[in-house]
């Protein structure tokens, strides 16, 4: 069972504190394991668009890669692998991108541009994307 809270002044405040009860009284006497994490903020769809937008389709245009095919290749390059036990089989499963933190999103990111710098291709800055999607960019033409 997972829930989410708030912690003030050294306090814990369950965001749906009467679900999380009834769950409780539910379960059968037993020893339970509790853990406290603080949540780390994910990427955001701003990084994720300056991924699938900027970053991918001039490595697609030099390699002749589809921009999924491109991803898949880039997470098993730059992403941790992680094992799990499925049915008594141990399985390794890739990473996600969507579960990377802001940091390690731009990590990520700044490992795709070594790597296209590597093959000779140059790709867009933030702030050069940025610059190009302003009005007085747009006014000029």
């Amino acid at each position: 069972m997972v829930t989410f809270g708030i912690i003030e002044k050294g306090k814990l405040f369950l965001k749906n504190r009467r679900w999380f009860d009834w769950m409780l009284a539910k379960m059968p006497d037993c020893k339970v394991q509790v853990s406290v994490d603080r949540i780390k903020s994910k990427r955001t769809l701003k990084q994720n668009a300056l991924l699938w937008g900027a970053i991918y389709p001039p490595i697609c245009a030099h390699t002749g890669y589809e921009p999924d095919e491109i991803h898949e290749i880039f997470k098993k390059m730059f992403l941790p692998r992680k094992k799990i036990l499925w049915r008594g089989i141990e399985k390794e499963i890739g990473g996600s991108t969507a579960k990377l933190s802001k940091g390690a999103f731009i990590l990520y990111i700044e490992s795709i541009r070594r790597e296209a710098a590597d093959m000779g291709i140059t790709l867009p800055t933030a702030k050069e994307i940025e610059e190009y999607k302003s009005p007085k960019f747009l006014d000029e033409n």
